[in-house]
């Protein structure tokens, strides 16, 4: 122990009268422990830990194609005639991230969400662990606000009170009931580096939609069925 405190004392003072190699030691070294953290979390993801839904190989990103051949989001109307009109598909769901405030307790926080269609949990296979996920009858304007909240908000926020299900929360001034709590792992890849990896809540699509033109195009869609289909901008224009 000694001998150990002796080379430490050492490494200090030697590293104290050259401060610019240890700034760029501890600098080396911080980057490569982050980039090896980061490379082994998505590999975690991806390829070790399986997604938490049913049958995940049918689960894929639909894209709209412009002529140039580049990628691009769906708006809303794009989405909507995919779910009416395209007979390829099994299911399909749109997803898009927000931000809102929670407001109703002496302790506000900012909760990223994402709201998503009445089909998504349908789609993937997914039951609520309390309570029940939305569907669509809660996916559509004029319909009563409701909330799905994550296993580990709901712990981290709520204690894992079992009845805070059907209670009522308050989101950017606005009451949600709480409909169900989801599985501990659930988690929907994110589709872009746009697309949050971490979620607190999730709310339904249409209540939430910033706007339906058909330029706009804002959201990520998932569908369930093979093959894949490519979608081409122009004939949905």
């Amino acid at each position: 122990m000694e001998s150990l405190l002796r080379d430490v004392r050492h490494a200090v003072v030697s590293l104290s009268r050259a401060k610019g190699f240890a700034a760029a030691a501890i600098a080396t070294l911080a980057l490569g422990s982050g980039a090896a953290v980061a490379v082994f979390a998505i590999v975690n993801a991806v390829l070790l830990k399986p997604p938490s839904y049913r049958d995940p190989s049918r689960v894929v990103l639909l894209w709209a194609s412009p002529p140039d051949g580049s990628r691009t989001w769906l708006s809303f109307p794009e989405l909507d005639d995919l779910s009416h009109d395209a007979a390829a598909l099994s299911s399909v769901a749109g997803l898009m991230d927000l931000r809102m405030n929670l407001t109703d307790s002496a302790n506000p926080e900012e909760l990223q969400l994402v709201a998503a269609s009445g089909t998504l949990f349908r789609l993937l296979g997914v039951n609520a662990a309390l309570g029940r996920t939305f569907d669509d009858e809660d996916d559509r304007v004029g319909a009563d606000l409701v909330i799905l909240l994550g296993d580990s908000f709901w712990r981290r926020r709520f204690g894992a009170d079992p009845s805070v299900v059907g209670r009522s929360i308050e989101l950017d001034g606005r009451s949600y009931r709480v409909a169900g709590v989801l599985p501990s792992g659930f988690t929907v890849l994110p589709p872009s580096s746009v697309f949050p990896a971490s979620v607190d809540a999730w709310v339904p699509l249409k209540p939430h939609l910033p706007t339906r033109q058909r330029d706009a195009r804002f959201l990520h869609a998932l569908r369930a069925s093979h093959p894949a289909v490519r979608l081409p901008t122009r004939s949905m224009t």
